[in-house]
């Protein structure tokens, strides 16, 4: 987990070698002796995946993350995993900070890249289908804004941050294929998510 820790601060600080070092640090581990540890393993091919589309590698990225997938399909827990998402940080000492919502946005954005744009669509519906599921269908996001006084949850903002994000890519990959009014209808989504639950 350290490895994967220090590797994605240094990708965000855009430091690639420091973060390419310790994420194949990681997959060593990961593909050694915590080859049976599927959560720590799907984690760093995705932070893999990222760290080869940021880098200009979106072919080598797609094969890394779509093992990501491939993993969290064969985790014994996968039902739970894509329902609840990952744990909130601070946990106890076997929680993986790993969603299958982000690594299907993740999947999508090499494919994009790759200019798969349909592919991509599927990767990044399937993100919104998941996220909007978790944080309980429609009625339950309309409630949730109506009620702007409330506290939520750091997992819930973080779904709510997915969801935007989601929504905002999907409306892209539509508007890359001609589905004018379908994007169009799809960025209001991600602005009223936005405004509704994370503020202007």
């Amino acid at each position: 987990r350290e490895y994967n820790h220090r590797g994605r601060i240094a990708l965000a600080r855009g430091d690639i070698p420091a973060a390419h070092k310790n994420l194949l640090e990681a997959q060593k581990l990961v593909e050694g002796d915590l080859a049976g540890h599927r959560a720590l393993t799907a984690l760093t091919y995705n932070n893999l995946g990222c760290l080869l589309r940021r880098v200009g590698h979106p072919q080598k990225a797609l094969r890394v993350l779509q093992k990501a997938l491939a993993t969290l399909a064969e985790h014994p827990e996968a039902a739970a995993m894509r329902r609840k998402g990952p744990a909130p940080t601070g946990g106890g000492s076997d929680e993986v900070d790993i969603d299958v919502a982000d690594v299907h946005l993740n999947v999508s954005s090499a494919l994009s890249q790759l200019k798969r744009h349909s592919d991509a669509l599927n990767h990044v519906e399937t993100a919104i289908a998941i996220l909007s599921e978790r944080l309980g269908g429609s009625e339950r996001l309309r409630a949730m804004a109506a009620d702007r006084g409330q506290k939520r949850e750091a997992r819930t903002l973080k779904n709510l941050r997915l969801l935007t994000i989601a929504y905002y890519n999907c409306a892209a990959e539509q508007q890359v294929l001609g589905l004018v009014g379908e994007a169009v209808s799809t960025f209001q989504r991600a602005l009223h998510v936005c405004e509704a639950h994370l503020g202007r």
